[in-house]
């Protein structure tokens, strides 16, 4: 084996050093940028659902008034089951 052989084997495997530790550092960095995203994105939904919750009481209280002054209202067929 020449110098310039052993210059090159060590360049590769400095290189490939290189490559998996630079593969190591972003896999972590993706798995931390996707917890991230699942918190935000359940805090989303928690918001959304409470307001939809909070809404539909809302909506309730509203139809009973009605309901007790003797309007008619009418039946919310999207909420039926079949």
């Amino acid at each position: 084996m020449t110098v310039a052989d052993i210059v090159l084997l060590l360049s590769a495997l400095g290189a490939l050093v290189t490559v998996v530790t630079s593969a190591i550092v972003s896999l972590r960095r993706i798995n931390t940028v996707k917890t991230e995203i699942k918190e935000e994105v359940k805090a989303v939904h928690s918001i959304v659902n409470q307001q939809r919750t909070d809404m539909l009481a809302y909506q309730k209280t509203l139809i009973d008034v009605l309901i007790s002054k003797g309007i008619h209202v009418p039946t919310d067929k999207s909420l039926l089951k079949e």
